[in-house]
């Protein structure tokens, strides 16, 4: 069976954490969802729009697992893993305290700030692996997800992380600021992204350089 020509993805910004909400830098920290966030969470039916959700798809932290069943559940679908939507590994910086981290490395900071792609915590994973890391990651996901679909456009819901989002948004919006750290709280909740087949083959080829 050949793949569809055309997909919607739903991105779906995590819901937060404790750390998230003072804050740390998460890293690959499994933390689960702040109680605030598990009553809150909602996904309004007239965004979503009519068509049916194929599925869910999240790392295996504990809370993009939380955000993806309520999200399943309200959307009348299933959930999957993918492990290798999960965070990215900020080595030594995880634990700190965003302004700890601005404080002791200024410059470092500034540089998350204007241009994140050259980011690499010590110890961890570069901000540019990453992003090349949760693409590639998420058309598979995609593609696995809605294989089988025999009408209409597939679409599915990816939940990620906020900085896991916040570079996966850079990427599909052609714009590297915004894998900045100011841009990973500020992203939205949901936002809807078509992926033709001729953008999904741009995305695998593109150099991380060049966007």
């Amino acid at each position: 069976m050949t793949r569809a020509d055309r997909y919607r993805v739903l991105l779906i910004r995590s819901g937060a954490t404790e750390w998230d909400e003072q804050a740390y830098l998460p890293g690959v920290a499994d933390l689960p969802l702040c109680d605030r966030e598990r009553e809150r969470f909602s996904i309004d039916g007239d965004f979503v729009g009519p068509g049916q959700v194929c599925g869910v798809i999240s790392a295996r932290d504990e809370a993009s697992l939380q955000t993806a069943g309520l999200a399943a559940s309200a959307l009348d679908c299933k959930t999957k893993k993918c492990p290798g939507l999960g965070d990215v590994d900020l080595g030594l910086w995880q634990g700190l305290r965003i302004d700890e981290l601005k404080e002791r490395t200024p410059k470092v900071y500034r540089q998350w700030m204007d241009d994140p792609l050259s980011l690499h915590p010590p110890e961890g994973e570069s901000l540019r692996e990453a992003r090349d890391r949760l693409i590639e990651q998420l058309i598979k996901a995609v593609e696995k997800t809605t294989k089988g679909v025999k009408s209409g456009v597939p679409t599915v819901a990816v939940v990620l992380r906020p900085i896991a989002l916040a570079l996966v948004r850079s990427r599909l919006l052609g714009d590297s600021r915004l894998a900045g750290w100011s841009a990973c709280g500020n992203a939205p909740r949901f936002e809807w992204h078509e992926l033709t087949e001729s953008r999904i083959d741009t995305l695998r080829v593109l150099p991380a350089a060049s966007a």
